[in-house]
């Protein structure tokens, strides 16, 4: 009897697959970031093990780094009882001054079923906040800062059709225009005409004699420029000394 026991069982473990002893679970997970631009960042997808009263069993963290939106495949594993299983899905990220996270709470149900032959599951999720099942487990992540753009009609503008050089030497000139602009001398307007004094004789006499004794320098000056450097500077000097003569003599008689 025992032999025939030990028969039936090797042939069992032979024949029958071994994907039919258990049933592996998988469950996409989706993270929407909206917002302008948002960085690159860790976000964290908390996963549970409850039992049959919610409690926590065991809990893991799934690091998952992007920047806009993903699609992270969780395993669960392979099932071999019959049974139904629950798992709590949820981000563990806490909100700060970039980011608002969603703060949803899902529910995965794994049911775990056999038609006599294999295994297989019947998964469905759960929002405590939500009376319909949903469909997929969805997070909606904001970020918050905002970038702003220039506005067209500012001062230095430029819609990518300018070179950085071509926009450097724009400024300059208008720089150098106000520059210019700034340091024009104002115009002084005369409105009355301006009247010379008239010219005493005693003046006019005394001029026209300190000209005649110049045009005389200028003359030696002259003359004498194209000769050796000792002649000329004597010449110079004596023309000068007579000068001052003239004109001493000439000053002590006017106050005679």
């Amino acid at each position: 009897m025992k032999k025939i026991v030990f028969f039936l069982l090797t042939l069992y473990f032979i024949f029958v697959p071994r994907d039919a002893l258990a049933a592996n679970v998988k469950l996409p997970i989706n993270i929407n970031v909206s917002g302008s631009n948002p960085i690159y960042y860790r976000y964290e997808i908390n996963v549970s093990r409850l039992d049959s009263h919610n409690n926590v069993v065991s809990n893991s963290v799934i690091p998952v780094y992007l920047r806009k939106n993903a699609t992270l495949t969780y395993d669960f594993g392979e099932f071999d009882d019959v049974g139904e299983y629950k798992y709590s899905i949820s981000l563990a990220n806490a909100d700060n001054e970039k980011f608002n996270f969603d703060r949803r709470n899902y529910i995965v149900h794994i049911q775990v079923l056999t038609n006599g032959r294999s295994l297989y599951t019947n998964t469905y999720l759960e929002d405590p906040l939500e009376p319909a099942k949903p469909a997929s487990v969805d997070f909606n992540v904001k970020y918050l800062v905002e970038i702003k753009y220039p506005n067209p009609n500012d001062k230095g503008y430029n819609d990518g059709s300018s070179s950085r050089d071509e926009i450097r030497q724009k400024k300059n000139t208008e720089n150098n225009k106000n520059e210019t602009e700034e340091n024009v001398a104002p115009t002084i307007e005369i409105d009355t005409p301006y009247n010379k004094p008239p010219i005493k004789p005693s003046d006019s006499k005394n001029a026209g004699t300190i000209v005649k004794v110049v045009k005389r320098m200028k003359k030696a000056i002259v003359k004498t420029a194209d000769e050796s450097g000792i002649e000329f500077y004597i010449t110079l000097f004596i023309v000068s000394l007579c000068v001052f003569i003239l004109l001493f003599f000439r000053k002590r008689k006017n106050h005679l």
